[in-house]
């Protein structure tokens, strides 16, 4: 399995990503960051992305005020690349618990 990195908003978000990539990748999560709300995840989208070239990057937020993914990605002017993958869900707190 190839080691990854997680970076969540909070606690749901850490177990639905951890089935998410449990499922269906051939991942293994070494650390999750965040757990402190989508403002830090938005904050530090950037840093995620430049740190991504040495690890990848699983990163999961809610669209809570975004009507699509690709909103939310043009607003955090995120950057998918082969080593960062950056998911946008209203399932997660919806459908887990």
């Amino acid at each position: 399995m190839k080691p990854c990195l997680l970076a969540v908003e909070d606690e749901v978000s850490e177990i639905a990503a951890r089935q998410m990539i449990e499922i269906y990748s051939h991942l293994q999560v070494l650390e999750c960051y965040g757990k402190k709300g989508f403002g830090y995840l938005k904050a530090n989208i950037s840093k995620f992305q430049r740190a991504s070239r040495q690890m990848p990057y699983f990163v999961l937020t809610d669209l809570d005020q975004y009507p699509c993914a690709t909103a939310l990605k043009e607003d955090w002017k995120i950057v998918s690349t082969p080593s960062i993958l950056c998911f946008a869900s209203r399932f997660a707190q919806s459908n887990l618990g």
